[in-house]
């Protein structure tokens, strides 16, 4: 992500620790609470959009509540746990945020499908609209925020991902 204008450090590290204190939070909740464990078990069986998205927005409001619990800074929860919780039922994990040339954030992705539906997250503006109220909340002022991935790395994991074993 870039911001203009370039926001403080401070910005940058405040948004990164909230997010990665969030994505904490909702990895502990995928690991022990009995709710979010059952409804992940009901992802598979869960063949159309209407079904998942009903399992999105039931994740989503465990996470708000875990995450306002947690501290998160509230005008960020509803942000992060939609985004989190969108991630969940796709199979994409946040692994870390980090500041970088400005924030950087690194996903994992285990197959190309997943690495596909996250191409789509960032080129159909969720991300955006994600990442710029919480940006903008920390910065307290309109700022721009561009959320985009290197098109280079994006092929070059998509290759990884579509290779055979051994072969790339």
């Amino acid at each position: 992500m870039a911001m203009n204008p370039p926001m403080a450090l401070t910005v940058e590290k405040d948004f990164v620790s909230e997010l990665n204190r969030a994505n904490a939070i909702t990895d502990q909740l995928i690991r022990t609470s009995l709710d979010v464990i059952r409804l992940i078990e009901q992802l598979p069986q869960r063949t159309n959009e209407y079904e998942i998205e009903v399992i999105r927005r039931d994740l989503k409001e465990i996470f708000e509540a875990a995450m306002s619990q947690g501290n998160i800074a509230a005008e960020m929860v509803p942000t992060f746990a939609n985004l989190l919780a969108f991630n969940l039922v796709r199979d994409i994990k946040i692994l870390v945020a980090k500041p970088g040339d400005s924030v950087v954030i690194y996903f994992l992705c285990e197959n190309v499908r997943v690495l596909c539906k996250l191409g789509q997250m960032i080129t159909s503006g969720f991300m955006h609209d994600i990442f710029a109220p919480a940006i903008e909340s920390l910065a307290r002022r309109p700022t721009t925020v561009d959320v985009y991935v290197r098109a280079n790395e994006f092929y070059f994991t998509l290759l990884c991902l579509s290779s055979p074993a051994d072969k790339g």
